[in-house]
């Protein structure tokens, strides 16, 4: 029936360029077009000879400045709430210094650093999974998948803001398969009234008639 026949004609974006990939924009916005110290009080329990008369080691009264290799830093924040923790468990300077050692090993760097990375690459993972299952739904995808995908940029770039362009890109949201279904499908009802309204007696669709057709009276 021509359905959207003159919309793929109208742009050859690559609409699965970089799908996913923070780095490439998304579907909706594909971009390319632009020492330690220890501390040892001394005396076994029992033998208190009037020399330390501390007892066995526990926590300091402040602890001293750990040892960290060169280079790195710790979140002076989050280094506050572990000496806390240390002193609650009563961990001597040396017990201390091994779990910040373990620490580090860990997340191979600063902890806030550790945490952002790995949500960065579980969000990215999701994204790559929304972009995989829309190439293989088998209405919007396969060889329908380019055509759609450009059909839904073309939406976005007609009628949606820059605001919202930005933040569907910068978010990665541009990805997110209902919203990239939504933009394809106002697009093809807007082409397919073009493509019949040309003689005044149905002129061509808005947005709003589009998206919400039982909304919009006469």
């Amino acid at each position: 029936m021509g359905k959207g026949n003159d919309m793929n004609a109208q742009d050859n974006t690559d609409g699965g360029s970089g799908a996913g990939n923070p780095e490439s924009g998304t579907l909706l916005t594909p971009k390319g077009k632009e020492g330690s110290k220890s501390s040892d009080s001394g005396n076994s329990e029992g033998e208190g000879d009037g020399e330390s008369g501390d007892g066995p080691a526990g926590a300091p009264e402040e602890y001293e400045a750990f040892s960290i290799p060169e280079g790195r830093d710790l979140n002076e924040e989050i280094l506050g709430g572990f000496k806390d923790l240390a002193r609650e468990m009563n961990l001597s300077q040396e017990d201390a210094q091994k779990f910040v050692d373990l620490g580090l090993q860990l997340t191979d760097g600063d902890p806030v650093e550790a945490v952002t990375k790995m949500q960065e690459e579980q969000w990215t993972e999701a994204r790559e999974k929304w972009v995989e299952d829309l190439q293989k739904d088998p209405d919007f995808g396969g060889d329908n998948f380019e055509a759609n995908v450009q059909s839904a940029q073309r939406t976005l770039r007609d009628y949606g803001s820059e605001e919202l362009t930005e933040y569907l890109e910068n978010t990665g949201l541009g990805d997110f398969p209902p919203l990239v279904r939504m933009f394809t499908e106002i697009g093809k009802a807007l082409g397919e009234s073009k493509s019949i309204g040309g003689d005044g007696a149905n002129p061509p669709k808005s947005m709003a008639e589009a998206m919400f057709p039982s909304m919009v009276t006469d």
